[in-house]
């Protein structure tokens, strides 16, 4: 479990996020108003960056994939 409720499910090597998996984000998004932004990236990873391919997508409908 990561800060504000965010998740990791997939693979780890020396307990960085290596290989597939999937995470989840809740961000925090404005100065002003308490507004949540969520978050999913479902791919290859390298030493706990995004790497390779993948998709994310947003809560309000966007989505980028490569």
């Amino acid at each position: 479990m990561y800060e504000k409720g965010s998740i990791y499910f997939g693979e780890f090597i020396n307990g960085l996020r290596h290989g597939f998996g999937k995470f989840e984000s809740n961000l925090m998004y404005t100065e002003k108003i308490d507004w949540w932004r969520k978050l999913e990236y479902i791919g290859e990873w390298k030493e706990n960056k995004r790497n390779g391919l993948g998709s994310e997508k947003e809560d309000q409908g966007k989505r980028y994939m490569g």
